[in-house]
């Protein structure tokens, strides 16, 4: 956790994946100190008539629904990652597309 500078050890573990739903990695500041919790991962979602459920990524900031959180900094951390995918291709053919930080040395 060195790359995210973390003020605080924790006992957390990192998972090798994270999925919306299951614990996930976030650093944020605490009285002026990084640290590095395990939360449920993904954003709270509730739909009238529906069983709540969680999204995983902002990915349209212009839908109304992030209208007011993306703006507020209580909601802001630094996601411990070095690589995500996305389902990608056509209803009930969907494969994960995989995005990756490339490490220069």
């Amino acid at each position: 956790m060195d790359h995210f500078g973390v003020d605080v050890p924790s006992s957390a573990e990192v998972p090798s994946e994270t999925i919306e739903g299951t614990p996930g990695s976030v650093v944020f500041e605490k009285d002026g100190l990084r640290v590095l919790k395990s939360i449920p991962w993904g954003f709270p979602r509730k739909v009238r008539g529906e069983p709540p459920t969680s999204i995983g990524l902002v990915a349209d900031l212009t839908n109304p629904m992030w209208e007011q959180t993306v703006v507020d900094h209580r909601y802001r951390c630094l996601i411990t990652l070095t690589h995500f995918a996305n389902p990608d291709g056509p209803k009930g053919e969907k494969t994960r597309t995989w995005f990756s930080k490339t490490v220069s040395r």
